[in-house]
Parts: C-alpha cells; structure tokens; sequence
C-alpha cells in the first residue's frame, strides 16, 4: 500500500504592527526569514535591508508591507487603517536588484478614499 501524503496549506504570519512585531529591528528580522524562505540570493537581500534603512520608519514599513503583502498580513490598529492604506499604496522605486518586486503601474492608483479596501483591511485590524 503506497503512503499518502497529506498536503497542508499553513496559515500566513500576522504581523502587528503595534505591537513588538513592529518594531522595525523585528521587522527586518522577520523580512530575513521571509525572503530566504521565498529564495531571495545574499544580494536581494542585503540590497533590500539597506533600501529600508535610508529613509523613515513608515518608509521601511512601506517597502516590507509591498514586497510581502502577497504572502503576510499586516495587523495595524483600527485608528491608524487609512493611514497605513495610504502608505502602502505609494510607489516605491525598487533598486534594479529588487526589480522583481516592481508592480504594473495600473495597481498605483490612490485607494485611501475606497471604502471597499479601507474594509478589507479594517477586517484584519486590531482594536486597542
């Protein structure tokens, strides 16, 4: 009789980002784990930690929410939603090592106003 093996599909890591998770030494830790997992080479990798260091904490988040967004979510206290959408939604201009993240422009658009993905996210918000 020949072993069957049982294909499971694991849950996606939550990030709260109020929380200690958010801090963005955590964050870049986990950013690590997640890209190695994913085959990111030594390069992307390092190239991604030193873009996510030039700039601000909301740049940072910003660059780690649009290269994971497909593969984590990003928990953020229920006043800070529109916030953090907006954020999100900017544009980051990848470094040609990290190309592979760039998105079609047509996914640029400015969704802080649509309630229907305020929503989506407000779903997976946290409450204080």
């Amino acid at each position: 009789m020949p072993i069957q093996i049982k294909e499971t599909t694991l849950p996606r890591p939550q990030v709260d980002l109020a929380g200690p998770d958010g801090n963005i030494f955590v964050l870049l830790g986990m950013v690590k784990g997640w890209s190695t997992a994913l085959g990111w080479t030594p390069e992307q990798q390092k190239e991604f930690s030193a873009l996510c260091k030039t700039q601000d904490y909301d740049f940072a988040v910003r660059c780690i929410m649009q290269a994971f967004e497909e593969y984590v979510d990003f928990l953020v206290p229920e006043d800070q939603v529109v916030r953090w959408v907006e954020n999100k939604n900017i544009p980051v201009e990848w470094p040609p090592a990290l190309s592979f993240l760039e998105k079609p422009q047509a996914q640029w658009q400015d969704h802080s106003h649509d309630m229907d993905l305020v929503q989506k996210v407000r779903i997976r918000s946290i409450s204080k």
